[in-house]
């Protein structure tokens, strides 16, 4: 962290902060993606089991939904770990997942009652997908 005169290098205390932050946004998200998608399985086959509703196309949508943000949300979690030490797998891992789950949000977008919820999910995780690539191009100067 110290240059050849002694001064520390500014570069390489922002490249690291920005894995911190990375890793931090990373954690977080991924921890509102378990509780939001266990919460949301858990309504969906409530609902289904209080109502007796069929196991059909819709059903199916609404519990894949939820598995989709607890896999997601599980994989930004334990892999925070490794973005934070600014490891490129984990960096990829990250946004290719996070990109995966923007592409189905996209995806049930046109659905009806899809929710302002959703826009705002869509946003984040694109300036998410923003933050980790500035992070990947950036971690050369680490």
């Amino acid at each position: 962290m110290t240059g050849a005169a002694g001064d520390v290098d500014v570069t390489k205390v922002k490249v690291a902060r920005l894995f911190k932050v990375s890793a931090w946004v990373a954690l977080v998200f991924g921890a509102l993606m378990l509780v939001g998608g266990i919460g949301h399985m858990l309504g969906v086959i409530s609902t289904a089991l209080r109502e007796n509703r069929p196991y059909d196309p819709k059903m199916v949508l609404l519990l894949t939904t939820g598995g989709v943000l607890i896999y997601v949300g599980g994989v930004n979690a334990v892999i925070s770990r490794w973005i934070r030490q600014g490891v490129g797998w984990a960096l990829v891992t990250s946004a290719v997942v996070s990109a995966a789950l923007i592409g189905y949000l996209l995806l049930v977008r046109p659905l009806p009652n899809s929710g302002s919820m959703l826009r705002v999910s869509i946003l984040s995780h694109g300036l998410y997908l923003a933050l980790l690539g500035i992070a990947w191009f950036r971690r050369g100067s680490a």
